[in-house]
């Protein structure tokens, strides 16, 4: 991955709450030989009132995995209460109770896990959140004497135009002189995929296909190369299947 181009590229840092000692052991076993794609930092806590300690104080988590029914504080007040010191938290819940599902989702809880964990289960929720913590980062680009951080998950698509990469948000353009490349060794695994060989397309934006070019959510058509149409539809559906947008 190009350091360059990401403004900080730390370590996932995932808090895990679940009042059972035993759980949550064996938890973090589960999702820590399952972190293929990530470098992740663990804390674990047994209560919550212990985590929101800690959140109080400044302690700042990118994820939290996060048992429901606990005696001091249960999982979706923490999750209210996260919130609102973190926007973009990846606020997951592992529970033996399915009935707290419409109360987690009104969270915003990226996902709903019924316990007990499998290695297969792992892998898949550790490979979710390495993608979607990606959608949080900051590509730089730097524009002769001045330098922009652009949040990834804000940008519809990039074009390559002479010597420049240009990248446009929903209100903004930013270029810089890396390579489409360069960014694409980045952003691929963020969601977003080759449609011709001068542009890359944030596939969250994408809100109508044609036979010979797609539309994005601002209105704007681009060309899809005949050598990537089938490819990249393939691709496009796989991922919508896979949840990833």
């Amino acid at each position: 991955m190009n350091e360059s181009i990401l403004k900080s590229n730390s370590e996932l840092r995932i808090a895990i709450c679940e009042d059972n000692p035993e759980h949550l052991s064996v938890n973090h076993e589960f999702l820590l030989r399952n972190a293929c794609q990530t470098e992740p930092i663990f804390y674990l806590y047994t209560s919550g009132s212990s985590l929101m300690e800690d959140v109080g104080a400044g302690k700042k988590f990118d994820v939290l995995f996060c048992d429901i029914e606990m005696p001091d504080i249960n999982g979706i007040e923490i999750g209210n209460a996260m919130r609102r010191h973190n926007e973009n938290l990846i606020l997951v819940y592992l529970t033996a109770y399915p009935q707290y599902a419409i109360q987690a989702y009104e969270t915003r809880a990226f996902r709903y896990l019924l316990k007990p964990f499998t290695d297969e289960s792992a892998r898949e929720i550790m490979d979710a959140v390495a993608r979607e913590s990606s959608r949080y980062r900051k590509l730089v680009f730097k524009d002769w004497e001045t330098v922009h951080f652009v949040e990834i998950s804000d940008i519809l698509y990039l074009e390559a135009k002479e010597k420049y990469t240009f990248a446009y948000t929903k209100d903004e353009e930013f270029s810089g002189k890396t390579s489409l490349n360069d960014y694409a060794s980045v952003l691929e695994s963020a969601g977003f995929f080759w449609i011709h060989r001068k542009y890359l397309v944030n596939c969250y934006y994408v809100r109508e296909l044609r036979s010979t070019s797609l539309v994005l959510s601002n209105g704007v058509e681009l060309p899809v190369a005949r050598s990537q149409r089938s490819s990249f539809k393939k691709l496009f559906f796989d991922a919508m299947e896979r949840g990833i947008f």
